[in-house]
């Protein structure tokens, strides 16, 4: 790819004979791109805009293109500078391939080597069709995750996960697409970061985040926290083993209890430093564990999704525990309940509430 000259697509192809420097020494296909201005200058590729002139043109090329199996070299002088070789992705270090596919975005935003996390995915043939790890997205209204790309080039752009998966062209312009990796493998890589994350990552709400995407995907989340109840952060095991010693749960399934002006008579400042939620009060965050979303519908199409569209699937998740663990003892309402205190002041909200109504010498 070379500074200055200008090709246009909607212009018939333009033959000449070539000099034998020009020739491919091991014949093929060779194809160049030049470009219509001086990327750095204005109204060029990297003037201010989108990507602002903060990365070279070498590092936006690999991003466009970082899984082509074909060799890849810039131009910007006399000097050609390759960036990629057929089939490099797969053997890239973790920090290589995510700076490839996000050059944007600095190492310091990955948390906890969180990179070193990245797993391959393969399809039903034992191929490698990917390299990623879950990275619960850090905004709700904007997708940071890693790509899917179609015959090498990038297509969407993927929430929560960080990598590249390859994928099928949904469209003829390629710029959606659906990932290669079959069911069955999916579940397992996700059962693996699951495990992984629950061995290496100390923030709770980091790991109830990772739990919803790894159930989006079918697996298993393991020993994963899913629930805060009172003080305490609980893995499925744990929440199934203080479901067998008590009687009554309230529990809010849309996420943790926050500052309430309608009605709350306390300063907003003084509940989130001081509020204390009650030891009989539950709660599960309410996130967005969604990997791709179109039109079409949201990918990948696992069998357990919520029955109740405003649910979660770790909300699914845990109502059917309650239901093994207290099956027809159960009572189940909504109320207005007390969920904690700030100071001697008593905080209600709209929570579910799960009874015992009659007790079995058995079930406990």
């Amino acid at each position: 790819m070379k500074a200055g000259g200008h090709v246009s697509t909607s212009m018939r192809p333009i033959l000449a004979p070539a000099n034998p420097k020009q020739l491919p020494k091991d014949g093929g296909t060779r194809v160049e791109v030049k470009l219509k201005k001086d990327p750095s200058k204005r109204g060029g590729l990297l003037f201010p805009g989108i990507y602002g002139g903060q990365i070279s043109l070498e590092r936006l090329v690999a991003a466009v293109a970082p899984t082509l199996n074909v060799e890849i070299v810039v131009r910007a002088t006399d000097v050609p500078t390759p960036i990629a070789k057929p089939g490099d992705w797969m053997l890239m270090s973790e920090d290589a391939i995510v700076g490839r596919l996000n050059p944007q975005r600095k190492l310091s935003e990955d948390k906890e080597g969180e990179r070193s996390f990245i797993r391959p995915l393969t399809d039903s043939a034992g191929q490698v069709v990917g390299r990623a790890f879950i990275a619960p997205d850090r905004y709700t209204w904007q997708a940071d995750g890693g790509w899917v790309t179609v015959s090498g080039l990038r297509a969407n752009q993927l929430r929560n996960v960080q990598g590249v998966l390859l994928g099928e062209a949904d469209t003829a312009s390629r710029d959606v697409a659906t990932p290669l990796a079959d069911a069955a493998a999916l579940a397992a890589w996700a059962t693996e970061q699951a495990n992984i994350v629950a061995s290496h990552v100390l923030d709770d709400e980091r790991q109830a985040k990772t739990a919803e995407i790894v159930l989006e995907f079918g697996g298993d989340p393991g020993d994963l926290k899913i629930i805060k109840w009172g003080a305490d952060w609980l893995s499925r095991d744990e929440f199934v083993s203080r479901l067998q010693m008590s009687r009554r749960l309230l529990i809010n399934f849309d996420g943790e209890f926050s500052y309430d002006e309608d009605a709350d008579d306390i300063h907003p400042k003084e509940f989130r430093q001081y509020f204390r939620q009650s030891d009989g009060v539950a709660y599960t965050l309410k996130f967005d564990g969604a990997v791709l979303k179109g039109s079409s519908g949201s990918w990948p199409k696992t069998s357990n999704r919520p029955e109740n569209w405003a649910d979660s699937n770790v909300a699914t998740l845990l109502r059917s525990l309650i239901s093994d663990v207290w099956g027809d003892l159960v009572d189940h309402t909504g109320e207005f309940g007390i969920v904690g205190t700030v100071h001697s002041d008593e905080i209600h909200r709209e929570v579910q509430v799960y009874t015992v109504t009659e007790l079995d010498a058995d079930a406990f």
